[in-house]
Formats: structure tokens, sequence, C-alpha cells
């Protein structure tokens, strides 16, 4: 989508200086605080932007990752894909356990008998 607007026009509008905006379009600089403006105002997302997705659509971030969630992914691909399956193995089993404590009168029992007592 062509929205027809200078880099100064989208500097001023965004509230940056032209050379930071410079620096960005040339790929000198990697983030703004000002990412989020930038794509409001292009009419697309920050991931975008940043080339994580290719779906230029204001929308499309609604699929995206996080950075927590591209920083797991990222620890994923380092691994063999026998330590993969592990880890996947692992993450099915925490997410179906419930992780309800138990309740702490079976806990701290009275009834309970150790080794010694009651003898």
């Amino acid at each position: 989508m062509e929205i027809g607007m200078s880099q100064a026009e989208l500097a001023r509008r965004v509230g940056v200086r032209q050379s930071t905006m410079n620096s960005l379009i040339r790929g000198n600089s990697q983030t703004s605080r000002s990412l989020t403006k930038i794509a409001r105002e292009l009419q697309t997302t920050p991931e975008y932007l940043t080339g994580e997705i290719d779906d230029p659509s204001p929308d499309a971030s609604d699929l995206a990752c996080s950075a927590e969630d591209r920083e797991w992914l990222n620890l994923i691909h380092d691994l063999s894909a026998k330590e993969r399956n592990a880890v996947r193995e692992l993450m099915i089993a925490l997410a179906s356990t419930s992780f309800a404590p138990e309740s702490p009168s079976a806990v701290h029992s009275p009834q309970r008998q150790f080794r010694g007592q009651g003898q």
C-alpha cells in the first residue's frame, strides 16, 4: 500500500527528527520508541516494519508473537531435534497438569503418621 508521504512529513507527524526517520528507513537503526506511532501513520504494524511478519495489514499483529515468544522460539530453534521433542513433551505435560495446590489440610494432616510415630 502506498501512503504517499515524505520522510519529513512522517517524521513531523510522529514527532521525531528527520535524521532519525532516515536512519530507520535505511536500516542504520533497528529500534525506535516511536515505532508504534510510525506504524500507525503508515497504516501497518510495528512487526511488519521490523520484518517480523510479511503481512502489512494493520490487524496482522494479532497473529504475531511477542518478544518473549520470539525469545522462546529462538531458544527452541537452537536445540537438537531430540531436545526439541523433549521440550515439547514437557510443555504438553505441564499444560495438561492442574496446578491447583493441595489443600492445607491434606498437606498438614494430623492423621499422617511418620516413621517412628505411633509404634
